[in-house]
């Protein structure tokens, strides 16, 4: 598991979160980039800045997980927190429009 999952999970519970709360937060970090899956390999592997168009195209990431996501039952809507992953708590950051 990477340091920052456990750093994240470790401020969920200082934060006071319900413990099915913080599992689904870890569990939405850890499929959030399966939506790579869809980027070409030279995107996902350019060195340097990727141009508007490229970037624009990365952030439709998590709008493909929540897409997958839907053809599961799963015991927690999770979409929304894949879609929301980037985002931080003013409200900034890299949020899918």
């Amino acid at each position: 598991m990477p340091v920052i999952v456990i750093i994240k999970i470790t401020e969920n519970v200082e934060m006071g979160l319900e413990d099915d709360r913080c599992l689904d937060l870890l569990l939405a970090a850890e499929i959030h980039d399966v939506g790579k899956i869809n980027i070409p390999a030279e995107i996902l592997n350019k060195p340097g800045l990727l141009s508007k168009t490229e970037f624009a195209l990365i952030k439709t990431t998590p709008w493909e997980v929540a897409k997958i996501l839907e053809k599961f039952d799963l015991l927690w809507p999770i979409n929304k927190n894949v879609l929301q992953h980037h985002e931080r708590f003013d409200g900034s950051g890299r949020v899918p429009t």
